[in-house]
């Protein structure tokens, strides 16, 4: 376990590290960063739904979507407003798939 947090750790400081070095701006390591970290949170419960192309399409389409969503409230509310829109996306994001896929919402227990 503490393998895995160093090298959470030295991967999280290098890709900064390296968006410095080639002046890259921070935002977009955290878009990257924040859009990657939607697939495990949220997505991963979805994993029996992979095997369609559409749904792939569409979870990477939410990504994204996370992504920007964190990275513009960051850069213009902060935090206070932050929490309150990610509620509502991560609110919003299992009612939208199964609407536009007829799937149920995914519990705790499947």
């Amino acid at each position: 376990m503490i393998l895995a947090a160093l090298l959470l750790a030295s991967a999280l400081f290098s890709a900064f590290w390296f968006a410095d070095n080639l002046h890259i701006n921070s935002k977009w390591v955290f878009f990257i960063l924040i859009s990657l970290s939607f697939f495990p949170t949220a997505g991963w419960r979805y994993r029996a739904h992979f095997r369609s192309l559409q749904f792939a399409a569409f979870l990477l389409l939410w990504m994204l979507l996370h992504g920007l969503i964190f990275v513009a409230v960051m850069n213009y509310f902060g935090w206070g407003v932050w929490v309150f829109a990610v509620i509502i996306e991560l609110f919003l994001f299992p009612i939208t798939a199964s609407l536009i896929f007829k799937i149920d919402i995914p519990t705790k227990e499947q």
